[in-house]
């Protein structure tokens, strides 16, 4: 019975999904679709990163099909499910077959083509395509935890699919040190989002709320575009204290857009920038986060200099 149990979760772990649909022609009716090259190792979340020894981790990689461009509207895909019939009912919401291009930091790194599942078993795999077995999938950087997500298991950056030629940066988001004043307004902000926080005193052990906590806030990453815009994004430090144990918060990390006029907008948290780029040729560039939390994780596009989002996500269970 032990046996059949873990065969069972294991199978839960797996998006097994296949086509008979490689043999039909490019579908002509494909609008302007950003998706995602996913790095992906199978096994279920609850298992935790011990369950299979290092030389047995199973690692796949995996298309995801996540937003089209509607008019002047990014919109995500159908990816709500209450049951196995809205999963088995979501792959007609679906393109048949893409072409896409690989996005990276304002350069075309590859080519693939994806072809729509035959079935979707789990909620997990909603938006999956079917990579062409042939695919040579290329990556970026090195296997860490930055984009692991609920699983936490470590692997690749996703990479940005797109569906026309259209992978340029035009505004030329680059990673910089920013003036202390553009940190000092951030600090301020942060406050004012997550306001009243509790705190340790480590002399007596007890919770404090602390309304001003400027000096506990640290600088954790920042990009500026040609245009004089930044992405920025900030974090809450408190030292481990075993007196406090029981009042330790799960402080998250936030984002912060500046325009070019100094207004400082929060755009949202427990994100990790993914990429920028002008995914439907406009001028400006879009920015995609991969998004995480408990049960869920996902993708924000963000466009029109932040003012309008679309959002896919997706649960375990």
């Amino acid at each position: 019975m032990k046996i059949k149990i873990t065969l069972s979760l294991l199978l839960m772990s797996f998006c097994v999904i296949g086509s008979s649909n490689w043999a039909i022609g490019q579908d002509n009716n494909v609008g302007l679709i950003v998706g995602a090259l996913e790095h992906h190792h199978v096994q279920w979340p609850d298992w935790g990163p011990s369950f299979f020894p290092e030389k047995e981790r199973k690692y796949k990689f995996q298309v995801r099909v996540l937003f089209e461009k509607k008019g002047s509207s990014w919109v995500a895909f159908k990816h709500d499910a209450n049951n196995s019939e809205d999963l088995k009912k979501s792959i007609k919401y679906y393109p048949r077959e893409i072409d896409w291009l690989v996005a990276f930091d304002g350069k075309t790194i590859g080519q693939l083509k994806s072809t729509v599942p035959d079935t979707i078993p789990y909620y997990a795999c909603v938006g999956l395509h079917v990579l062409d077995p042939n695919a040579k999938s290329p990556t970026v950087g090195k296997i860490t935890k930055e984009f692991a997500g609920w699983s936490d298991e470590p692997c690749f950056r996703p990479l940005v699919l797109v569906s026309k030629n259209y992978t340029s940066n035009p505004q030329m988001w680059k990673p910089v040190r920013p003036p202390n004043s553009i940190i000092q307004q951030c600090k301020e902000a942060f406050i004012k989002v997550v306001g009243p926080v509790a705190l340790c005193d480590e002399k007596s052990g007890h919770k404090i709320i602390a309304n001003n906590y400027s000096s506990r806030i640290n600088h954790i990453k920042t990009y500026q575009s040609k245009d004089g815009e930044y992405l920025t994004c900030y974090r809450l430090e408190v030292p481990y204290n075993n007196k406090c144990d029981e009042f330790s918060d799960d402080f998250s990390d936030q984002w912060f857009f500046i325009n070019k006029t100094g207004s400082v907008q929060h755009i949202g948290e427990k994100m990790a920038l993914l990429d920028a780029g002008d995914y439907d040729k406009d001028g400006i560039s879009e920015i995609i986060f991969w998004y995480s939390r408990y049960d869920e994780d996902g993708y924000i596009l963000f466009y029109n200099h932040f003012s309008n989002h679309a959002k896919f996500t997706w649960n375990y269970h």
